[in-house]
């Protein structure tokens, strides 16, 4: 299991922020959610290269290889 912390650039953590993990392979969407009140996301590791976007709206996105 992944668990992500959703958090904006001034330490305020990110409530309902959607989180989208896409292949590294061909850029398909593989799992979507959201965090929770605490900004947490907590996931499956998925079995292949894969890239988490987090995104809160416009200028507030984030993509990053998964671990």
């Amino acid at each position: 299991m992944v668990e992500l912390e959703g958090m904006f650039s001034n330490g305020v953590m990110g409530a309902g922020i959607a989180v989208n993990l896409y292949s590294k392979e061909d850029n398909a969407l593989i799992w979507k959610g959201r965090t929770d009140e605490f900004g947490l996301c907590t996931f499956e590791r998925p079995d292949k290269p894969y890239e988490v976007e987090l995104d809160a709206g416009p200028g507030h996105q984030s993509r990053e290889d998964g671990i």
